[in-house]
């Protein structure tokens, strides 16, 4: 009976703890993320360009 007690109490917490973690999980989810990669665009054009591979032959020499 003992062994049962202990058992209960530590499934009490862990629900407890599995509760309050979903429901701090749920709130900072549906918070709008704001910060420096929020408007985050890459220019794929450009960054081929800068890296010396526009050109479609050298493009191919890096692609499978």
């Amino acid at each position: 009976m003992k062994n049962k007690n202990i058992f209960l109490k530590i499934y009490i917490v862990f629900v407890i703890i599995l509760a309050i973690s979903i429901i701090v999980l749920y709130v900072l989810g549906k918070k709008e993320r704001i910060g420096y990669l929020s408007d985050f665009e890459i220019n794929v054009d450009k960054t081929l360009e800068i890296n010396g591979l526009d050109l479609e032959r050298k493009l191919k020499n890096y692609l499978l």
